[in-house]
């Protein structure tokens, strides 16, 4: 019999059934037996493998089991017992009798004393006890380790000794001893003063014989055992413990005197009348208790102030011409001695200087001596005379002390002098006018001169001045500022108006009185009317009809338009041009001098009548522009061959003797009333048939046929056989009655109809299934196919399974069409069946159909490659047999796939053709989309160059003809759009077959349709109907989606600064490239880039389209690039005929190191060219008579586009920085193409309509990289080639500025040199404003407002910018909950223009960006550096009013536009309250925002109110319920009742429901969605993974980091621990199981201990604190309820289970919290397979991971929910 070595109970909380006992038993081979009790049941069951326990050795017999369960309960019990033949010898104390002193104070849980025992038998455990003199349980002992503890608080005064009985127990002998404690008193009493308050009294300013006591105090103590010895100290006002000698009071430590050390001053406002002293009494010398009682030391008055007044400056108002004793002011002086001392702050006032009337001498002004107010002495005074007063004033105390202030009386003004003009004569030269621009129209602004300050101006055109007084009137538009305006249009074409006018103007200073008033003065004015463009050009005919013959020669003149233009006295320049919606195949063609010419030949089959505009526009700023029409009647030619009448499909039957087949008849598209049609003469053509056709057919021709128009009839001359041939092509020639007659062939297609004559043969048939996954149904997948000649017995034939019908697919048996079902998944399916033909009593022969089921994913459905075959149909494109041989071929589409995977190096099995549909079929076209996935799908971008690159090669090998590659229904630019065109790709769900009888194909439904709009404004709307959403991410480059209340927004990773994550910079080094997407292009586009180089020379981007052969059967020859060329930029751009070049001549060499921007603009019509906003543009504002100048030549270029072209079309590739082959430039018919030199340097904000180009992953890319690499070397202060380097890094912020001086860019809300100091935000109340003197004058031409700012409220101005009189302005503001900005920049009129962002929500609450930057009239704004619906821009190319002036002292204010309404008092209109501003920047300088800043360098705050520090907000939710189910959550300034994080209200509003994530689809690359709890996960297509299947297996983003790489190998071992049974420690031993292939070694693995893990809190284990593992043996898995052995952790299972943990820590990299893994993995039971025998799997951590190891296709391991436990 085996000795056992140790028993072990462990008790388990597993959360339900009670509390099962574990009993492990340890024998001498260190075998391990297990049973598992349950209470109240008495059931024992054996455990063979303990999985939810880990093991481990301590001592030789010490085995601690730490059981990890559900509830997470860990309790380990050791049990006593006898066993047999092995505790042999008794435990024994060291001494008999321990003795140890123990304070009173000590606090329980101290150790006092740890006793030693001793015992031979060293593998036994000791328990030890106290048994005896243990009183109220005031010790404890530890029962394992003898350490004697205190449990209760000691009191000397109770007890002051213990005698204790100690009892050490092996299991079988027991040893005592006795412990003595001793407890020793301590000092617990303080001393006690013998009052609570002392009181003394001290004179102000006495400083005699000090220091000099004032007080003592006394103090016992109660303690009688130990000496007093008590001390005294001080602390309070006028003590100083660090620099004693500071201190005013100080006292004797050994017998309390108090003493005052200096003179003590009573008075404000540095004095003290009371000074509060706290005295402390403490025993033992200072060390022990203390006590305190309170000191007050009154200060008594000494009069040693002179009184003083608030201000040394005292501002009032008084009015003129008022009587003597009125009231001025009064004047207060403060004496800061007590009044209750004597007359120490008695004060009196008197005038000491005062103003004496120049008249009589007398003094103005009087002062009462007792109260201070101040009156006038005389009467009227007069502020013309006298406008302002000082005075000198004096208060006097008691005994004589006295102050001084100076008194500034401002005389107020009442109306009592006569106004006067500032000019004596006004002179004005104004545009013409229409009555559009009537009202409110200011044309002359005068000013009115006036000593009075209060005015009531009224002005006025005399009634003398009748005539101008119709037109003209004036009236006041400020203080002293009268505004002539329009009342009528001016003309300038009508002879009396053009002279100009002169009439007399009239002002009063007291409203509106008689002209003979005294109050009234007069002035000139000059008015001349200046010519403008207000008259479009008069056509003399404004409809001219033409007829044309359709076969007229291009470029003859078929009409001619001349007008007129009354402006600038007829000389104006008039041009022509047609409106393209009337012309849009550009047939026509107009001169500039009026001629229209044909452009391309028409066509009266198709329109047979023609409406061309003709528009006239004249020179004039604006143009005007008049409308004639061309009508054209296009006047037939016999040029259409007659053809039959409809698509005759006669059929033959075979085996049938000669025979009439049909009678046709004819039609002709020309016009039969000109003589160009019927009678038609039939026959057949002989050239054109064959030998065969012209011995077994007839035509006869019959005149009298169809009416006399003629007809044919066809017969058949023999018998035919359909096996042999199934259709006949018959030629007939069809003559018309034209002059000259016109002959044209028809084919008559005459099929041979089928007898069922042949026997049938077994035939096997290939089925490729392609279809979107996660939109299944059921789809026919083709016929069953057995080899017949015969194809027209369907009736004859049945169809039947072989065995039993499968259950993913349906047979139809008369048909024999096979159906599969909507649950068929991914796979492949072999089918068999039997065919039965009745007629020739054939049964049982074999068919078989094999299918292969695959997934596309709907993102490579989308980016797939595609291209457009000719004169094949889909069928003929996957046949594999040759019927009229009988032998099999290898199919086209074998051949593509083979030759494509050939130019991939790659293989055939790769390349799948998913898409296949006939775009028509006479003559046939074939559209087909295909990708390969080699590891990773390859992008369309490369495959369609790919093809382009090899076209000739392809067509060559597979026998056919590319017609277009990368699909695209507006290249040919036939589709009649007024606007943009843009091909949009529809994916239809329903399945695509194409049978082709051996072979079939189901592939994905899609097809290219054109459709009139412009795809990024689609796109756009597309996304504002689409429900906010984090999922899918919208952020690029792994940036975090973060939601918020109306919006979303992107937390990106470092370097990723784009709205939406997007790497916004390249690096180019001179010999490479990039590539992108295409530019999808529309009817109006803005593209702008921006670029930093030190070279003359290189390529910026070129886009073009694919040189392929169109239908029209010509090259495509669009294009669009931008380099520079020795320094300068220079623009290609060819829509389709003609490349046009624009070249910007400035003076500078852009080639600079700094950066600089680009801007095109591309309409139908016209190309412009931008660079750096025309800041170098000359601009002079237009001034009365002189023009204004706006000379753009250099920094823009602009030119009209061929009349013949209205679209840039481009579907390939994006090339950024080099071109790549050089293949794409070589087309002969562009007359200029790209010198092609790759870019050296940096070229970042790829912008087009609004969306930023992603930087980050090219298509393809040569010697390119991420950031700008010479600019971050620089601002990393490596760079050698300049000397002006930044002092450290930007901390929150980037790089900017030039490679000569970078600069730091900070981030919003950071500010300082290195953008390390946070701004200071603040609050705005009701009314609430900054005014801003500036120091730096902004630009006129342009100006750059940045600013933080988050509210609730919908309207108010953020920032108001205008010139002084506010007649020149602009206003960043919020209206209607939209950002806006408002701006005029003509300071003779009002022409005020408007940006906005409509469709963003900025009222939520939420921080905001805002920045708007003008240039001229050409505006950007954006909010949250955004794109697409963050951002608009308003660029204009008008010449006018440019330029902007900012007021210095006035120009900026914050918060609204300030009205001034009297001294101090302001109305603050558009008023941004309860909102917060923060981080303001004008033209990149950050103005002070007090009350925090009030100054910079750049400008100081010079007024604000109603303004608050900071931007805090409470908890809103404090006393603040919400009805069920919603909860309250705290927003900024005001609380919100809504439902969880996750969930969301449902209709009826009683409930939250979980919101259903897999709605949007977050699985990406056709993953497929399933819902767990609150979160998702995806299921990934072939060769994808991650956490939303966004990583292709051999992806670089997949390559893991060390330290994901050290986490899961750190998870590993901690999987491998928590499966392992026993550790053998002693004798380790290679142990086999049964089933297990072989053991796992692991050696030189070290696991440190744990003192968490122990059963006593802060106990430490000595036996063994690290241990060598040397072997680790994994135990065979047992299941929970049989007991049977499964399968074993074999190494693959165990490199399975591996990779799923590192793929999950992949997609949670950076988030591994502190505490380790067991808060970041879960295992679940995957989709459809959650069944309870699932979930029983997996209940415990351990469990799960034997469920992952041993069923890995129903497990998954996942990233857990923050309140999931570890699984």
């Amino acid at each position: 019999m085996l000795k056992v070595l140790c028993v072990l109970r462990v008790v388990c909380n597993f959360g339900t059934g009670g509390y099962p006992h574990l009993f492990i038993r340890v024998d001498e081979k260190y075998s391990v037996t297990a049973h598992l009790t349950r209470p109240n049941t008495g059931y024992v069951s054996p455990i063979n493998a303990i999985r939810f326990a880990w093991c481990w050795l301590v001592g030789r017999c010490n085995i601690k089991i730490l059981t990890k369960s559900n509830s997470n309960i860990i309790v380990t019990k050791f049990i006593r017992g006898d066993v047999a033949g092995y505790n042999k010898h008794p435990p024994f104390f060291e001494k008999d009798i321990y003795e140890v002193e123990v304070p009173e104070d000590e606090p329980t849980g101290t150790t006092v004393l740890s006793i030693a025992v001793r015992d031979l038998d060293q593998t036994t455990l000791i328990h030890y006890e106290i048994s005896g003199g243990n009183e109220n349980r005031t010790f404890a002992i530890n029962p394992a380790t003898g350490a004697l503890i205190i449990a209760r608080h000691l009191d000397y005064e109770l007890i002051k000794k213990y005698n204790l009985n100690v009892k050490a127990f092996d299991g079988r002998h027991e040893a005592s001893a006795y412990v003595f404690i001793y407890v020793t008193d301590v000092n617990d009493n303080a001393p006690v003063f013998d009052r609570s308050i002392y009181h003394a009294m001290v004179i102000e300013e006495e400083d005699r014989e000090l220091p000099k006591m004032i007080l003592q105090v006394s103090a016992t103590d109660a303690d009688s055992g130990i000496e007093n010895n008590i001390v005294f100290f001080l602390s309070g006002e006028g003590i100083d413990v660090k620099n004693p000698y500071n201190s005013h009071f100080t006292i004797d430590s050994k017998n309390g005197k108090i003493f005052v050390m200096k003179a003590l001053d009573r008075d404000y406002p540095g004095g003290h009348p009371l000074w509060t002293l706290t005295v402390f009494a403490q025993d033992e010398g200072g060390t022990g208790l203390a006590s305190y009682s309170q000191v007050i030391v009154t200060v008594k008055d000494i009069n040693d102030n002179s009184p003083v007044f608030k201000q040394v400056v005292y501002h009032c108002n008084v009015t003129e011409n008022e009587d003597r004793g009125i009231f001025v002011t009064r004047m207060n002086a403060e004496d800061y001695d007590d009044p209750n001392e004597g007359a120490n702050a008695k004060v009196t006032y008197s005038i000491t200087e005062n103003a004496v009337d120049e008249a009589t001498g007398d003094l103005v002004f009087e002062m009462n001596r007792d109260t201070g107010e101040i009156k006038t002495r005389i009467c009227c005074l007069d502020r013309e005379n006298t406008p302002r007063y000082f005075l000198q004033v004096v208060a006097m105390d008691g005994s004589g002390l006295n102050g001084t202030a100076t008194v500034d009386i401002l005389v107020s003004d009442t109306n009592d002098s006569t106004p006067r003009f500032a000019k004596a004569i006004w002179k004005a030269q104004v545009e013409e006018s229409n009555d559009l621009f009537i009202t409110n129209r200011s044309i002359l602004n005068v000013t009115v001169l006036d000593d009075d300050e209060i005015n009531d101006f009224y002005f006025h055109i005399p009634e003398t001045y009748k005539a101008a007084a119709e037109i003209f009137t004036i009236e006041a538009i400020g203080d002293r500022v009268g505004a002539i305006k329009l009342a009528k249009p001016l003309d300038f074409e009508n002879p009396k108006q053009r002279p100009g006018f002169k009439f007399q103007i009239l002002v009063s200073d007291i409203g509106e009185v008689t002209p003979e008033s005294a109050h009234v003065a007069y002035s000139w004015v000059e008015i001349k009317v200046k010519d403008v463009n207000d008259n479009a050009p008069v056509f003399r005919e404004t409809t001219i009809e033409v007829n044309v013959s359709e076969n007229m020669n291009i470029g003859t003149t078929i009409g001619h338009f001349f007008s007129i233009d009354l402006d600038a006295e007829g000389k104006s320049e008039i041009s022509y041009a047609i409106n393209q919606r009337s012309d849009k195949l550009r047939q026509f063609s107009v001169s500039k001098y009026g001629s229209v010419k044909l452009k391309r030949q028409l066509d009266r089959e198709t329109v047979h009548k023609h409406f061309v505009l003709i528009e006239a526009s004249d020179n004039g700023i604006p143009r005007k522009t008049s409308t004639a029409t061309l009508i054209v009647n296009v006047l037939d030619e016999n040029d259409s061959a007659p053809r039959l009448s409809k698509g005759y499909f006669p059929i033959l039957p075979e085996n049938h003797p000669p025979t009439k087949i049909i009678e046709v008849s004819a039609v002709d598209d020309d016009d039969a009333a000109r003589g160009n049609g019927p009678p038609f003469h039939f026959s057949l053509d002989l050239s054109s048939s064959r030998d065969e056709i012209q011995s077994s057919f007839a035509v006869e021709y019959n005149a009298k046929g169809a009416g006399g128009n003629g007809t044919a009839t066809v017969f058949s001359l023999r018998g035919f056989d359909r096996e042999i041939q199934k259709t006949y092509y018959l030629p007939i020639a069809i003559t018309d009655s034209g002059n000259p007659p016109l002959t044209g062939i028809s084919a008559l297609v005459i099929t041979i109809g089928d007898e069922n004559d042949s026997l049938m043969e077994s035939g096997d048939k290939q089925v490729l299934v392609y279809t979107h996954e996660n939109h299944p149904q059921d789809t026919q997948i083709g016929r069953v196919y057995v080899k017949d000649p015969d194809d027209w017995d369907l009736t004859d034939k049945t169809f039947n399974w072989a065995d039993k019908p499968h259950s993913n697919f349906i047979l139809e048996e008369d048909s024999g069409m096979v159906t599969m079902t909507a649950a068929t998944r991914r796979g492949q399916y072999f089918l068999e069946f039997l065919v039965h033909d009745h007629k020739h009593l054939q049964y049982n022969v074999k068919a078989s159909v094999a299918v292969s089921v695959n997934y596309v994913p709907e993102k490579v459905i989308v980016q797939a490659a595609s291209l457009r075959i000719a004169k094949i149909t889909d069928e003929d494109f996957i046949q594999t047999w040759n019927y009229m041989k009988n032998y099999f071929i290898k199919s086209k589409a074998d051949l593509f796939r083979e030759k494509v995977a050939k130019l991939l190096n790659t293989v055939a099995d790769n390349v799948h053709i998913f898409s296949l549909r006939l775009k028509k079929s006479r003559p046939p076209v074939t559209d087909l989309r295909f990708t390969v996935f080699d590891g990773q799908h390859y992008e369309a971008g490369i495959l369609n160059a790919l093809l382009m690159e090899n076209k000739e090669d392809i067509e060559r090998y597979i026998g056919l003809s590319i017609i277009m590659i990368g699909l695209n229904e507006c290249l040919d630019e036939n589709v009649p759009c007024d606007g943009s065109c843009t091909s949009k790709f529809v994916l239809s769900y329903k399945p695509y077959l194409v049978d082709a009888n051996r072979t079939s194909i189901v592939s994905v439904n899609v097809e290219e349709l054109p459709e009139c709009v412009c795809q990024a404004t689609d796109n756009f709307n597309e996304n504002l109907k689409r429900h906010i959403s984090c999922h899918p991410n919208p952020c690029k480059n792994n940036g975090k989606c973060i939601k918020g209340k109306d919006e979303i927004r992107c937390q990106c990773p470092s370097g990723f600064r784009g709205p939406r994550c997007q790497m916004l910079t390249r690096t180019f080094e001179g010999n490479g490239y990039s590539w992108f997407p295409s530019l999808a292009t529309c009817g109006q586009n803005h593209l702008s880039v921006e670029f930093l180089t030190l070279k003359n020379n290189g390529l910026i981007f070129f886009n073009s389209a694919f040189a392929v052969s169109l239908e029209r059967g010509h090259f495509s020859k669009e294009f669009i690039s931008l380099e520079l060329e020795n320094g300068k930029l220079r623009l290609l751009v060819n829509y389709g005929s003609v490349t046009v070049q624009l070249k910007i001549n400035g003076t500078e060499n852009i080639a600079d190191g700094q950066w600089h921007r680009v801007d095109l603009f591309l309409d139908t019509r016209n190309v412009r060219m931008e660079v750096d906003h025309c800041m170098t543009a000359v601009v002079q504002e237009p001034h009365e008579e002189r023009k204004g100048i706006f000379d753009t030549s250099s920094c823009r270029a602009e030119t009209k586009v061929p009349s013949s072209d209205r679209y840039l079309n481009v579907n390939g590739p994006l090339q950024v920085g080099g071109i790549r082959p050089h293949s794409f430039l070589r087309n002969p018919q562009n007359t200029f193409t790209p010198n092609g030199q790759s870019f050296s340097g940096c070229i970042r904000n790829l912008m087009l309509n609004g969306y930023l180009y992603d930087f980050s992953e090219p298509l393809l890319q040569n010697n390119t990289h991420m950031k700008c690499k010479p600019f971050e070397n620089i601002c990393k202060g490596d760079a050698t080639t300049t000397s002006n380097k930044l002092p450290g890094r930007c901390d929150h912020g980037h790089c900017e500025g030039s490679l000569s001086h970078p600069i730091c860019i900070c981030q919003p809300g950071w500010t300082g040199k290195t953008c390390s100091e946070q701004t200071v935000p603040t609050y705005f109340g009701n009314d609430s404003f900054v005014k801003y003197a500036l120091f730096l004058k902004p630009n006129t031409y342009s100006i750059t407002v940045q600013l933080r700012f988050r509210t609730w409220e919908e309207t108010g101005i953020l920032l108001h910018m205008s010139n002084q009189f506010n007649q020149e302005f602009g206003a960043l503001q919020i209206e209607k909950s939209c950002l806006l900005f408002r701006f005029n920049t003509n300071s003779h009129l009002k022409e005020e223009q408007t940006i906005q962002l409509s469709h963003i929500n900025v009222s939520d609450g939420e921080w905001h960006l805002a920045a708007v930057s003008r240039f001229g009239l050409n505006v950007i704004l954006s909010l949250d550096e955004g794109d697409g619906k963050w951002y608009n821009e308003s660029f204009k190319s008008d010449s006018r009013h440019l330029l902007m002036d900012v007021d210095l002292q006035e120009g900026i204010i914050i918060g609204g536009k300030v009205r001034y309404s009297g001294v101090d008092i302001f109305t603050v209109e558009d008023d941004y309250k309860q909102g917060c501003i923060d981080d303001i920047r004008l033209d990149g300088h950050l103005l002070p925002l007090p009350p925090n800043t009030n100054g910079t360098r750049w400008a100081q705050a010079a007024d604000f109110q109603n303004i608050v520090e900071n931007c805090i907000s409470d908890d809103q939710c404090t006393k603040v319920g919400c009805l069920a189910p919603l909860v309250c959550k705290s927003l900024w300034m005001k609380h919100e009742c809504s439902c969880k994080e996750g969930s969301v209200l449902s209709n009826d509003r009683k409930r939250c429901l979980p919101i259903d994530v897999c709605s949007h689809n977050p699985c990406m690359n056709g993953g497929t969605c399933s819902l767990q709890g609150t979160s998702y996960w995806c299921r990934c297509f072939q060769g994808y993974r991650g956490m939303n299947c966004q990583l292709s297996q051999e992806s670089p983003d997949a390559r893991f980091s060390l330290g994901v790489v050290a986490v899961s190998i750190l998870f590993l071992i901690v999987l491998i621990i928590g499966v392992v049974v026993f550790l053998v420690y002693k004798k380790p031993k290679r142990r086999t199981h049964k089933g297990k292939l072989e053991d796992t070694q692991m050696k030189g693995l070290r696991i440190k201990d744990d003192s968490r893990l122990e059963g006593y809190k802060g106990e430490s284990t000595t036996a063994c604190t690290t241990l060598d593992l040397t072997a680790i043996t994994l135990p065979p898995i047992t299941d929970n309820h049989q007991g049977d052995t499964v399968n074993s952790f074999t190494p693959d299972k165990v490199k399975e289970v591996n990779l799923a943990i590192v793929d999950v820590l992949q997609n949670i990299q950076g988030k591994v919290p502190s505490e380790g893994l067991p808060n970041i993995l879960h295992v679940d039971c995957k989709s459809p397979v959650s069944t309870s025998s699932c979930k029983k799997k997996c209940r415990t951590s351990a469990e799960c991971v034997e469920a992952l190891l041993r069923y890995p296709s129903n497990f998954h391991l996942r990233e857990s929910t923050p309140k999931e436990p570890f699984q």
